[in-house]
């Protein structure tokens, strides 16, 4: 009997199925430390399709490339938002669309922000453009949203938005873009704050009225405030479009301003102001009128700054009632580098600028015309009271024996020394250059103290230091 075998051949199939992997950076610092990745395991440094590498640190940690790595065409790389990915190695995408981050975004006024991003690879072929987008509704993309675009070859992408507007929300990507179509970083967003209410503000009743000057100042109570001030005319309905008022940035809850060069026996109005983002807030428009001048008395406007000063007759002679406040180009200040003290006091000069500050047709004294007004005052011994304002409105206590009986209105504007620049002695000396000099380093200076009735012309001072001028007229 013939056997017959049948052979059955069986063949196996077998399908290799590539294992997808994901590798996430969950620490700080460097990639080639395993600790620093999920699973303890460092990604292969060429990362083959299908398999993902994520960059998530804790906030404030950062991933710091310190090999070179691969991303192959298909495989993925996700850099999380907020996450630092620093590059010391390389990277190497192969394939696809460029990798971008969005770094920052902050507002660095009220009325801008900044935005700053990076490309990490440039995908397939060469970047042709890149930059940022951004909106006011989320997910803004190139088809539909405004462009900045950066023209240079840095990979690092910097960006700014002006002209915010109060209580809105700014959406924002950095992208780049190749042949094969552009990449977006991760979108980011600032919400620009509300604008603050306009400021509350109060205006005090004006004080030390004199023929050519008041004091004023208000209260204001408001946020983020720019500026605050005074502002003044002859006629009511005031703004801040007038160029007659003062500015301050300093701020203060409460603040005084000196309001200069008014003519006496005017009626003038004026009113606080202060100003933020919100607006300018007003205070109530109030009014003063100056006094007017004295017999004999007349005002005199300086051509050269508008400046107005009045002037009185004592005995012969013509002098101004008040320190001249004229700024020379050099070696002139005002008392503690406080503009506020230069309207009550005027500037302080060095003898040099002294000499030639006069405003034409007046000139500083010399010490035989400072002589006459003493002389004409009763003698220097005495003559001192009779040129002091009165009060302890600005000079210091006793203040003795001020009356003012002459007009001359002597204020204690102190001095500015030559060495140092140091301010001193203001509200208990006043000092006043005269166009006579004592050495090549000294000149002669009127001087008056607040404990005293004496005016002593013959003081010496050093040409440097910076005293008081009060001009007298020419004959």
């Amino acid at each position: 009997m013939r056997r017959s075998f049948l052979f059955i051949t069986l063949l196996f199939i077998y399908q290799v199925a590539f294992c997808q992997t994901t590798y996430t950076f969950t620490g700080n610092g460097y990639w080639t430390v395993a600790s620093n990745w999920s699973n303890n395991t460092i990604p292969p440094s060429i990362l083959s399709a299908g398999n993902t590498i994520n960059i998530n640190p804790a906030a404030g940690d950062s991933c710091i490339l310190n090999t070179s790595e691969t991303i192959a065409d298909g495989a993925s790389f996700t850099i999380f938002p907020n996450a630092i990915f620093v590059i010391l190695g390389g990277m190497i995408i192969t394939g696809g669309l460029p990798t971008v981050t969005t770094d920052t975004f902050y507002t660095s006024t009220a009325v801008e922000a900044i935005g700053r991003g990076a490309i990490i690879a440039n995908g397939e072929s060469e970047i042709i453009s890149k930059g940022f987008v951004w909106d006011t509704l989320p997910a803004p993309a190139l088809d539909h949203s405004n462009i900045i675009l950066q023209e240079d070859t840095f990979a690092t992408l910097f960006c700014r938005i002006n002209n915010l507007l109060p209580a809105t929300t700014y959406y924002l990507k950095a992208f780049a873009s190749n042949s094969k179509g552009t990449g977006y970083g991760t979108e980011k967003s600032i919400t620009v704050p509300p604008l603050p209410p306009v400021p509350l503000v109060y205006t005090d009743t004006a004080g030390e009225i004199t023929t050519t000057s008041a004091r004023g100042g208000g209260i204001v109570n408001g946020t983020s405030v720019t500026a605050y001030g005074l502002v003044w005319d002859t006629l009511p309905g005031l703004s801040i479009t007038l160029a007659s008022k003062t500015v301050n940035t300093n701020m203060s809850d409460t603040f005084i301003n000196y309001i200069n060069s008014l003519q006496p026996g005017k009626t003038y109005y004026t009113r606080a102001y202060a100003t933020n983002r919100g607006g300018t807030g007003y205070g109530e428009e109030r009014s003063f009128t100056t006094l007017a001048a004295a017999a004999g008395d007349s005002s005199f406007t300086d051509p050269r700054d508008g400046q107005v000063y009045t002037f009185r007759h004592i005995g012969t002679q013509v002098w101004m009632a008040k320190n001249l406040n004229y700024a020379t180009a050099a070696g002139s200040w005002c008392s503690g580098n406080d503009a506020a003290n230069c309207n009550v006091y005027g500037k302080l000069y060095t003898w040099n600028a002294a000499m030639i500050a006069a405003p034409p047709g007046w000139h500083l004294p010399g010490v035989s015309e400072l002589l006459t007004l003493m002389n004409y005052l009763g003698g220097y011994t005495t003559a001192g009271g009779k040129m002091k304002e009165a009060g302890t409105g600005h000079w210091l206590s006793p203040n003795t024996g001020a009356d003012n009986s002459s007009g001359f209105t002597a204020l204690p504007g102190g001095n500015r020394s030559s060495v140092g620049g140091a301010y001193q002695f203001l509200g208990t000396v006043g000092s006043w250059w005269s166009a006579d000099y004592y050495s090549d380093l000294a000149a002669y200076a009127l001087r008056i103290d607040y404990n005293s009735v004496v005016a002593n012309p013959g003081t010496s001072a050093a040409k440097g230091v910076g005293n008081s001028v009060r001009c007298i007229r020419n004959n």
